[in-house]
C-alpha cells in the first residue's frame, strides 16, 4: 500500500522498520519554550544511506540535525541541542529559526534494544493503543543520555533500552502529553505518543477522493465503505488503508473509528450508516453531506432516540462555511472541522 508522506510517527516507524539498519539516529523534540513549530515528542529518524523521516521543525533545522548525527554515530554517544532563536549566539539564529522559540533535540543511536523498543511502539500503535516515551536529556554520566524507555498510559515500563535508573513518575501523569522531569542531576522527558486517528469514510464516489487523500496525508488511518460496484474502487483511493464493499446494513466489521463522515448521497444508505454508527462509543465526530433538514431526516429514518449521544457528535451541514464548492474545499472544510474536534486541547492534555 502507498501513503502520501506524513510525519505521524507511526508511518515513521512502519518505514523504519522496514529499513533495517545498524546506524539508525533518532532526532526527538524533547522541550519547548515559547513557539515551535513541533511540539515535544516529534521525532526524526535518519540513517547514513540518505534515508530521513519525518521532520522536528519546520525544515529548517533538520540539516544541522543531520551533521549532528554523523557525530553521534562517529562517538557513539548522544547530545542534546539548545536552539533559541532569541539568543543572537546561537546556532538557531544563523539558521534562520522563525518561530521566536527554544526548543532542545535529543539526538540518539538507536542500538538493537533501542530499535526492538521502537517497532515495539509502532506495534502498540497498530493496536490503537496510547504508549510514552522517556528520554534522558541531561545528566552527569554521559552513558545516562542514551536512553530511551517505552511506559503503557498507565506509566507501567515495557521496555528500557539500556536498563539505565528512570525517575518515579507521578500518579497524575497519565493523560498528559509531555513533562520534563527532575531526578537529582538529572533531566527527564516524558512524551504521550498516540495512535493515529482512525476514520471511516461512507461513500466513495468522485467527492471523497480528495477527501481520503488529504486524511491520509495527516496521516490517519481511512477505511472507505461502499456496496455499490461502481463506487470505492482501488484505482481511485490508493490511499485508503481499507476498502469494505458491504451496505451499512450489512456491515459486520468491527468499527474503531474516532471519526466518521457520511457521504454516499444516498438519503437511505446515510441513515443506514448513521444507524450502524450509533453504538460506536470512540466516536467523537460524526460528518454527514448535506442541509440541517436532510441531517434531520437521515436521524428519523435511522429512528435515533433524542438522547442519543451520537447527536452529541453529530455535524450537519458538516464543515466549516470557507466559501468553496468544489469536492477539493469541502474535504478541506470538512477535515479542518474534525480535525479541530479531535484535537481540542482541552480533551487531549
Amino acid at each position: 500500500m502507498t501513503f502520501p508522506i506524513s510525519t505521524h510517527l507511526y508511518y515513521l516507524l512502519r518505514e523504519f522498520r522496514n529499513n533495517p539498519s545498524d546506524e539508525w539516529v533518532s532526532a526527538t523534540v524533547v522541550s519547548k519554550q515559547r513557539s515551535s513549530y513541533r511540539l515535544p515528542g516529534a521525532m526524526m529518524l535518519v540513517n547514513p544511506d540518505g534515508i530521513n523521516l519525518g521532520l522536528v521543525s519546520g525544515g529548517c533545522l533538520e540539516a544541522d540535525i543531520r551533521l549532528h548525527a554523523r557525530k553521534v554515530l562517529a562517538f557513539n554517544q548522544a547530545r542534546c541541542i539548545l536552539y533559541d532563536s532569541m539568543d543572537e549566539g546561537n546556532i538557531a539564529a544563523e539558521l534562520g529559526l522563525g518561530c521566536n522559540g527554544r526548543v532542545e533535540v535529543l539526538v540518539q543511536k538507536l542500538g538493537a534494544t533501542h530499535q526492538q523498543l521502537l517497532i515495539g511502539l509502532y506495534e502498540r500503535m497498530d493496536a490503537g493503543e496510547n504508549s510514552y516515551l522517556l528520554h534522558c536529556i541531561h545528566s552527569d554520566t554521559p552513558e545516562d543520555m542514551n536512553a530511551l524507555v517505552l511506559l503503557d498510559e498507565n506509566a507501567v515500563v515495557l521496555a528500557n533500552a539500556t536498563q539505565v535508573e528512570i525517575p518515579p513518575i507521578d500518579a497524575d501523569m497519565p493523560g498528559k502529553s509531555h513533562q520534563v522531569l527532575a531526578d537529582g542531576n538529572r533531566r527527564w522527558s516524558l512524551s504521550l505518543y498516540r495512535p493515529p486517528i482512525n476514520l471511516w469514510v461512507f461513500g466513495g464516489g468522485v467527492d471523497a477522493r480528495p477527501l481520503v487523500s488529504l486524511a491520509a496525508s495527516l496521516g490517519w488511518r481511512v477505511t472507505l465503505v461502499d456496496h455499490r460496484a461502481a463506487y470505492a474502487r482501488e484505482a481511485d483511493f490508493p490511499y485508503a488503508e481499507r476498502i469494505i464493499r458491504q451496505h451499512p446494513e450489512e456491515l459486520d466489521a468491527e468499527i474503531n473509528a474516532d471519526a466518521a463522515i457520511l457521504m454516499t448521497h444516498n438519503l437511505n444508505q446515510d441513515a443506514a450508516g448513521l444507524a450502524r454508527l450509533e453504538s460506536i462509543c470512540t466516536l467523537q465526530y460524526v460528518g454527514i453531506l448535506g442541509p440541517i433538514d436532510r441531517k434531520q431526516e437521515a436521524i428519523k429514518i435511522a429512528q435515533i432516540g433524542n438522547s442519543s449521544p451520537i447527536l452529541n457528535v453529530l455535524h450537519g451541514p458538516m464543515g466549516f462555511d470557507i466559501g468553496g464548492d468544489i469536492p477539493e474545499s469541502i474535504a478541506l472544510s470538512t477535515l479542518a472541522q474534525c480535525h479541530q474536534i479531535l484535537f481540542d486541547q482541552d480533551k487531549r492534555h
